[in-house]
């Protein structure tokens, strides 16, 4: 019989593995990279882009939860009349407060209590006067008797809980109290929005608009207010109309740390990025709303 032939390259063998088809497809392991139609440097930049992107987003994502209100629980918030609850450090402590203003502020950013916020941050008011604690700004916002009275909103939630009844609460921070007479954003915003409807060219208009009821066009009630009591060539007849409640306020106990709203109408100026952003911000809630 004649010896075998050997095997042609192409015929198949048993013995010889069937190489895989597609192998980028079929290994996830296998990294894939397209190709570029753009150019080496065009699609360096484009890949740039994309990382510029992703960062961004996540930035907005950390952002955004920065400001997230987390309601508490214990003991504490439901019985602070314990003799345990006296410092709340333990169970309520500087990053979870100011989690709660963040949150109250990036909502209702007008609001006077964030004005003073705002103020403290650029320590326009001193960083360790009163006004700035984290407790005398809350206070501020959520206490009926100091503040806004906004204790329905998500960021006062845990302050009321600790501090709504002073009679039984021992939480010692519950006793420091928010600017003495600090107005209202909305009273302040009635006041503001009536002397620059009448005066519109006033120089406090200008520099501190408020032409409207809409945030855009009034970012900052608390600020018009107290450049409009400001201005040196106020009459005594508007002075009696529009800024009485300035006046108690800038009489009252915190009146050595506000100077900012209280004696220089230079230092109110709203400057023109902080413009900007709030109708920014209030276009962005409107289509997101």
């Amino acid at each position: 019989p004649s010896a075998p032939q050997p095997l042609s390259p192409s015929a198949p063998h048993a013995s010889q593995p069937l190489k895989p088809l597609a192998p980028q497809i079929l290994s996830p392991l296998a990294p894939w990279h397209p190709p570029c139609l753009l150019g080496r440097w065009s699609c360096g930049m484009f890949k740039a882009l994309i990382l510029l992107a992703v960062c961004l987003v996540a930035q907005a994502h950390d952002d955004h939860h920065h400001g997230e209100s987390m309601m508490m629980t214990g003991p504490c918030f439901t019985d602070p009349s314990a003799s345990t609850c006296m410092d709340s450090g333990n169970f309520y402590n500087e990053s979870s407060i100011m989690a709660d203003l963040m949150n109250l502020c990036e909502m209702m950013p007008w609001m006077s209590g964030c004005t003073v916020m705002d103020k403290c941050k650029s320590m326009d008011i001193a960083e360790d006067a009163k006004a700035c604690m984290h407790w005398s700004m809350l206070a501020g916002i959520c206490s009926t008797e100091y503040g806004e009275t906004m204790q329905g909103m998500s960021g006062c939630h845990n302050w009321k809980n600790l501090c709504n009844n002073t009679m039984t609460t021992v939480v010692a921070n519950c006793s420091v109290d928010g600017i003495q007479h600090l107005i209202p954003s909305m009273t302040a915003r009635d006041r503001a929005l009536a002397y620059c409807t009448k005066t519109p060219t006033a120089s406090a208009c200008a520099s501190n608009p408020c032409s409207s009821t809409a945030t855009p066009e009034c970012p900052d009630p608390l600020l018009t207010v107290a450049a409009i009591c400001t201005m040196e060539d106020l009459s005594t007849a508007d002075m009696d109309m529009y800024c009485s409640e300035w006046d108690m306020m800038c009489k009252g106990s915190h009146m050595a740390e506000i100077g900012v709203f209280c004696s220089s109408a230079s230092s109110l100026m709203l400057n023109p990025l902080t413009l900007f952003l709030s109708a920014t911000l209030a276009l962005y809630s409107s289509k997101v709303w």
